[in-house]
């Protein structure tokens, strides 16, 4: 019987389900497979509830790892938790950098700043324009562009629906990241992120006075939009729900929906990135999820790390942020070659011909279970669906002496091959993650996936399931015997 498989992407994936000979259902709703993009998953597993049972690329609530503010209150609130009776063990799960979440954390986030310098010199454009006591004001916020107008989208998009409205309201803002959003500032700065963009959109990096500027002008107008944005949301979802008869009302809607679009992350920006040749980079690695109750996670040998095209020392944000929606419209940037990228054996390679080959093996090793603490942080939170599994790509930094932290988990990686090793590596990480999960190949090693924990996730021995194979994380992968 030949395996029938639904999806609106023509990336890598399509490919690579042709490759296996599978069958395109096209408009059919009779189909085994569904690979969907986020705005999908309701409806798909509304739909799951009176029709033949398929299996889903998402789990229902893949928003409690993969949205950056939720993502950072899972890990926190974890941490904090094991650190009141091992607060050996809790060090190993603060896996993401010191965040505040706003709007609610504003507060405390100035607090903390305040605690952390006296005074900040200011520098805009390279010049410098004086000393500023914490707690001063500032006219404008030094070295940092003004944010770009917003459309206001009128009343009639209140039919549309949902999810294609939020996209439609947000529009100004998803055209293209704006990379010149930096302060040079000396003193601690921070790394400000919308909890619901990507790619780099609407990210800067300041110090507090620049922050505290931006809170009380730019951050209250996204917060004014944002209760537009969801009342225009809740009357299409009222609008919705009426055609297809389901009873609720307006309001209750209304105090039950919330967009995220006021939602941002603060976190400590990583003053002391590795650097090589002078350039900052970050890894995106692959991890298969094949469930979250028992804890089955493989994580893929073989990945990237990604570049930023201009030096660290630069005053430019695109020097700063190694997104390759950012990377790509730098001048310099080369699809026919590298596309800015090493692959993770070339990357662990380097790291031991500088730091030796015990440290990069601890390295190696290091990434893997802070992946893995990251994703017991969340396993007793996801929903359980023998119909689901998940396919992320984690973001993941190193420091200067080798220490790992996540800056982002994404549900929907980026399956576009920019370079012809590009599609390689995502060809090869597709076709070995759906032989395990579709074809049931549950070795331990199979391709270039190896399994990193099998087992509940037990608040009393987290190490239990821990899975040890002799593979790491950038070995080079056997691929005898796989598709």
């Amino acid at each position: 019987m030949t395996y029938r498989f639904s999806t609106h992407f023509r990336s890598t994936i399509y490919q690579v389900m042709l490759e296996r000979g599978w069958e395109d259902a096209g408009d059919s709703q009779d189909f085994d497979f569904a690979w969907l993009n986020k705005e999908e998953i309701s409806a798909a597993y509304t739909a799951q509830q009176s029709q033949k049972k398929y299996l889903i690329n998402h789990y229902q609530n893949h928003q409690m790892l993969s949205r950056k503010d939720l993502l950072a209150q899972n890990v926190q609130k974890c941490w904090k938790l094991i650190a009141k009776t091992n607060p050996t063990l809790a060090e190993e799960f603060k896996t993401i950098p010191l965040t505040f979440i706003l709007p609610e954390n504003y507060s405390a986030f100035v607090r903390y700043a305040e605690t952390r310098s006296d005074s900040v010199r200011v520098v805009s454009n390279g010049s410098t324009v004086g000393s500023v006591k914490r707690g001063q004001n500032v006219s404008r916020i030094p070295g940092i562009e003004k944010l770009p107008p917003r459309n206001d989208k009128t009343s009639q998009l209140a039919d549309k629906p949902p999810q294609q409205l939020k996209r439609e309201l947000s529009a100004p803002n998803l055209e293209k990241p704006n990379i010149s959003r930096l302060t040079t500032n000396t003193g601690d700065k921070f790394i400000v992120k919308p909890a619901c963009l990507l790619q780099g959109q609407g990210i800067f990096i300041a110090t507090l006075p620049g922050i505290q500027t931006w809170y009380e002008t730019e951050y209250q107008k996204i917060k004014a939009e944002s209760v537009e944005m969801d009342a225009k949301i809740a009357q299409s979802m009222f609008a919705q729900y009426q055609k297809r008869g389901i009873q609720t009302t307006l309001q209750q809607i209304e105090q039950n929906f919330k967009s995220g679009h006021d939602l941002y992350l603060i976190q400590k920006y990583i003053e002391n990135p590795l650097l090589i040749n002078g350039h900052k980079f970050d890894c995106r690695i692959y991890v298969l999820v094949k469930s979250f109750k028992p804890l089955n996670c493989y994580i893929c040998n073989e990945g990237f790390a990604r570049f930023a095209l201009k030096t660290y020392t630069s005053d430019d944000l695109s020097a700063h942020l190694t997104n390759v929606a950012i990377q790509k419209k730098a001048d310099d940037y080369d699809s026919d070659g590298d596309g800015a990228k090493w692959g993770l054996f070339q990357l662990f390679q380097y790291i031991q011909t500088q730091f030796g080959k015990q440290k990069a093996k601890q390295c190696q090793r290091n990434v893997e279970m802070t992946v893995l603490r990251t994703l017991q942080s969340v396993a007793n939170q996801m929903n359980q669906s023998k119909q689901s599994f998940e396919i992320y790509g984690f973001d993941v930094m190193l420091t200067s002496d080798l220490q790992v932290q996540i800056c982002e988990v994404n549900a929907c990686p980026s399956l576009s091959a920019d370079t012809k090793e590009d599609e390689l590596v995502k060809k090869r990480m597709l076709h070995d993650a759906l032989s395990i999960e579709v074809d049931n190949k549950d070795q331990r090693v199979f391709g270039c996936f190896h399994q990193l924990f099998y087992g509940n996730v037990d608040e009393k021995d987290y190490n239990a399931g821990i899975v040890e194979t002799g593979v790491l994380l950038g070995d080079q992968s056997n691929r005898c015997g796989t598709f």
